[in-house]
């Protein structure tokens, strides 16, 4: 965990630190029930 946070320190997201990997991760299971959805239909 701490080579993640020294990352995002070094990246200058230091308010902010989450919120790039969360946004990440969101639109990947949105991608992902999305397609899901659509295939089912």
């Amino acid at each position: 965990m701490s080579s993640s946070e020294s990352a995002a320190q070094d990246a200058g997201a230091t308010r902010f630190p989450w919120l790039g990997p969360a946004f990440f991760v969101a639109v990947l299971i949105a991608l992902t029930v999305f397609f899901y959805w659509f295939l089912k239909a």
